[in-house]
């Protein structure tokens, strides 16, 4: 969609993903005939803003225009909609008040760091809107490359070795057959005289059965480095899913922001940090619980003192709910009550589902509670008391 569209890209990248990719990619790309790769990193709130623009729309290079607001610069409106004009058998293309030549390798890349923006659609239109939000199983792909790295770095690095020589292998299998496909349709008379063409296949079979047997190779390594990561899944389905009670705290208050750049900080930290051991189990174990606590201790260093009960609240409901199997209708029960009662009825002491969700509940929360932080056992129960 990036690529193929013929609208710029507006990222929602509140995680900076998509910054750290664009200039990855700029970075790496080279040689590849599409005109220039330099990559100019500029602001909306920059003075020199328009020259930069101006500057890339005329030589040709790419913009990465990052941390957008809701509201964009008029200037870009006839840029995002290309409105192209020949004047003089050139391209030109008005940039504010004045028309500057067009290069057809310009090409401009927006961010914006606003977790849930709310466009007006006459911008909508004009570009073409990727979430680039972390996503569950994404993170915990990402998270399981980091743990793997840092505690078998040669396995990690067989990897991705592992990777690009299967994308180049990939590559040189769809050069052959276009190779062949053009001299076929070249050739003239009866193929079988033509000995140029029948050498050219000969060496291409030759080529790509030995492509074949890599592969085949790769595809063993490959299922041995799978089966290690696997050991270390637990870790990183944990890590990924915690994420998500961080970024929830925005919504308890605005101030509380975190980027995914300090969270994989904190969870290196705790790889670091986690006591040592040869079997795998037990090194997963102390990865978690280690990694439990330093988060609540970093986060909490920067949370009011009413909120840090309800981050304790929210890192045990997501650790029950999806590695212990707690039931949504419980943890419902538990934070709503039964809606379906009157009060009268629940002033009798009348109630249908029974308080089996709110003790196993209370029992859970104060047990995670008490792992992470001994001494706020009794303000759990406090927390507990008003909710009811």
């Amino acid at each position: 969609m990036l690529f193929k569209s013929d609208k710029f890209p507006l990222m929602i990248d509140p995680q900076g993903q998509a910054n750290a990719w664009i200039k990855t990619m700029a970075s790496n790309s080279s040689g590849d005939g599409s005109g220039s790769t330099s990559l100019k990193v500029v602001k909306q709130t920059q003075q020199n803003f328009v020259r930069d623009i101006e500057n890339a729309v005329q030589f040709g290079t790419q913009i990465l225009l990052e941390n957008l607001p809701e509201e964009l610069d008029p200037v870009l409106e006839s840029v995002l909609l290309k409105s192209i004009v020949k004047s003089g058998g050139i391209d030109t293309i008005k940039v504010g008040d004045t028309f500057v030549e067009y290069d057809a390798n310009f090409y401009l890349y927006l961010t914006t760091k606003l977790r849930n923006p709310h466009y007006p659609p006459e911008t909508c239109v004009k570009v073409n809107l990727l979430n680039f939000m972390a996503t569950e199983e994404g993170l915990e792909d990402q998270m399981l490359g980091i743990v793997v790295k840092e505690e078998k770095p040669e396995l990690e690095k067989k990897r991705e070795a592992l990777v690009l020589e299967d994308a180049d292998n990939k590559r040189q299998l769809a050069d052959i057959e276009k190779a062949i496909l053009k001299m076929l349709a070249n050739s003239k008379g009866n193929i079988l005289d033509d000995e140029d063409l029948v050498n050219s296949l000969a060496k291409s079979k030759v080529a790509s059965n030995q492509i074949q047997q890599a592969v085949q190779r790769a595809v063993k390594t490959n299922e041995t480095i799978m089966e290690t990561r696997k050991a270390y899944k637990p870790v990183a389905f944990r890590v990924s899913r915690l994420f998500f009670c961080i970024a929830d705290l925005a919504n308890v208050d605005p101030m509380y922001q975190y980027s995914l750049e300090f969270y994989v900080g904190i969870f290196r930290l705790a790889i670091e940090r986690a006591k040592q051991s040869d079997d795998i189990t037990e090194r997963c174990e102390a990865l978690k619980s280690t990694f439990l606590w330093i988060l609540y201790e970093n986060v909490c260093r920067s949370l009011f003192e009413k909120d840090k009960l309800l981050f304790s609240f929210l890192l045990c409901t997501k650790i029950e709910q999806t590695e212990k199997g707690m039931l949504p209708e419980r943890l419902r029960y538990f934070l709503q009550g039964s809606t379906a009662m009157t009060l009268s009825r629940y002033l009798l002491g009348i109630c249908p589902v029974p308080q089996l969700a709110t003790v196993s509940l209370t029992v859970a929360f104060e047990m995670c509670v008490g792992r992470i932080r001994p001494d706020v056992k009794h303000g759990s129960r406090m927390l507990l008391g008003r909710m009811f």
